[in-house]
């Protein structure tokens, strides 16, 4: 009977198995969205929001690499955006693509179930950039007195368009192969676009200029009065409230969902983008779902 030879006797190393953390890759395996908890999918959703900031930093860089000619400069920044948005997250949020999988894998129930999850986390991601043309709005008109009809929402509407057009610099340079393909035309203008009918909606969404502060407390005066009275009970109050926000929830949703789907086909023109094909249709609903969740939630 033959003896088997050891690869050291013939002569022959053996292959040593490197580890991942050696090879330099993450042993981390790619989870899918519905298996990142509920705060745990919320709070890294709400981490995006804030780092979407460095991508309207990383877009006035580049557009201040494209206008004084420094053309290695800007082509580094254009890879280095690529680079960015190609990266694979460790914790992904759902889209809207991921409960249209779900529901064909395991069914309505399933989809349902992770539907609370994808609004939190829409809110979250949305909420930063939101809050900040409203936040100056309501803080230039404070300050403004008299004037705060006009300085509010100019302030508002600048500082959207401001976010704005970096982020759209930031998309062309995914987008685009060399710093001579930007068009910081293109992208003033669909920022210049975006800017009013954005700033208007989100103002409306959350209720700035409804009823106000000053407004809700009349009202529940209004409502307590009307309880002590016996004219309603402890149910009418509810039931009304309930009303209400189902109201504000079918408003927001109406006013944002649009309204997102607008802001993303000007994205998509000032970057050179087909508007109709498949990719364009994915991005249209993705942006329809999402902003309609977060405006249905916040109107509410």
């Amino acid at each position: 009977m033959a003896r088997e030879f050891s690869p050291e006797e013939l002569g022959i190393t053996p292959v040593r198995e490197f580890s991942p953390q050696e090879l330099g890759v993450s042993s981390s395996v790619q989870q899918k969205p519905e298996d990142v908890g509920i705060f745990s999918g919320t709070g890294e959703a709400f981490k995006r929001g804030l780092e979407s900031f460095g991508d309207i930093y990383s877009g006035y860089s580049l557009a201040k690499s494209k206008i004084f000619g420094e053309d290695q400069a800007a082509a580094q920044k254009m890879q280095q955006a690529k680079a960015d948005a190609a990266k694979i997250q460790e914790k992904p949020t759902l889209t809207f693509a991921d409960l249209e999988r779900i529901y064909e894998d395991k069914g309505l129930v399933s989809a349902l179930a992770q539907t609370p999850k994808y609004i939190t986390e829409q809110v979250a991601q949305s909420a930063p950039q939101m809050a900040v043309p409203l936040a100056v709005g309501a803080g230039a008109g404070a300050l403004s007195g008299p004037f705060a009809p006009v300085v509010a929402p100019v302030a508002g509407v600048l500082t959207y368009g401001a976010q704005q057009l970096g982020n759209l610099i930031t998309r062309q340079a995914q987008e685009k192969a060399t710093p001579q393909e930007l068009d910081l035309g293109k992208a003033a203008t669909a920022a210049a676009i975006q800017a009013p009918i954005g700033y208007f909606v989100d103002r409306f969404t959350v209720g700035m200029g409804g009823l106000g502060q000053k407004g809700v407390i009349e009202v529940g005066k209004e409502l307590a009065a009307r309880k002590a009275l016996g004219e309603i009970g402890a149910a009418g109050v509810a039931k009304g409230v309930a009303g209400q926000a189902t109201k504000g929830a079918a408003q927001g949703f109406i006013a944002e969902a649009p309204t997102e789907v607008l802001e993303q086909t000007l994205e998509r023109w000032q970057a050179g983008l087909s508007l109709t094909d498949k990719d364009a249709i994915n991005e249209y609903k993705e942006a329809f779902a999402g902003a309609g969740a977060a405006g249905g939630a916040l109107g509410a």
